[in-house]
């Protein structure tokens, strides 16, 4: 869940859906639109541009002393980034790549998701006039406010936020840092690994 934010009732997925919707707008519009529908955020890494059809920003909640990884989901207008979501992402389940974040025995995700954590851990946003992967920002940043993270997507997103979880995970641990309390919300989101990654997958 994302922490700091009102849970009560049923509306309490209105934020991380909310944050998770604002991945798909244009990137010069997302400062203005977490303004709008969530004043309690803003934004603090935002590429400029997709990689290979897929794009994620991530937003900073000062009150929670939160970081929110949004991941956008399948683009659905006629170009080249959308063909890159469907055909090469969404559609490529019939082969399957090893997990390695940690390697398990067995342990496989679709294609598709490989891929599409591969283009999201290479997007690059300017940070104090320095570039930026998400994960050397984060490397940076969570130990610095002692802050929680939470990683949210919509369809496709929602897929590559269940990979790019538990790989930021094993990465910040990799690295040698302390785990921040972390979270992960989905929406409409396709499974991703056999059984073996559904079992191994950190729970959050």
């Amino acid at each position: 869940m994302i922490i700091g934010e009102d849970m009560t009732g049923a509306g309490w997925r209105s934020i991380p859906l909310t944050l998770a919707a604002i991945a798909y707008c244009v990137s010069n519009e997302i400062e203005n639109d977490l303004m709008q529908y969530c004043p309690n955020w803003t934004a603090a890494w935002l590429p400029p541009k997709e990689v290979n059809g897929n794009y994620a920003y991530i937003a900073y909640n000062e009150k929670a002393n939160q970081y929110c990884v949004a991941v956008r989901g399948s683009v659905l207008s006629f170009n080249w980034e959308s063909f890159q979501d469907w055909f090469e992402q969404d559609f490529d389940v019939m082969f399957q790549h090893p997990w390695n974040y940690p390697p398990g025995s067995n342990v496989y995700i679709s294609a598709g998701a490989d891929k599409g954590l591969n283009n999201v851990s290479h997007l690059v946003a300017m940070v104090n006039d320095k570039p930026y992967t998400m994960l050397q920002f984060l490397l940076k940043v969570l130990p610095e406010k002692n802050a929680s993270l939470a990683v949210v997507g919509h369809s496709l997103g929602g897929a590559l936020a269940t990979v790019t979880a538990p790989w930021l995970r094993y990465q910040i641990q990799t690295a040698g840092q302390k785990l921040p309390g972390m979270s992960v919300v989905t929406f409409a989101a396709p499974s991703v690994g056999n059984q073996n990654f559904a079992n191994d997958a950190p729970l959050f």
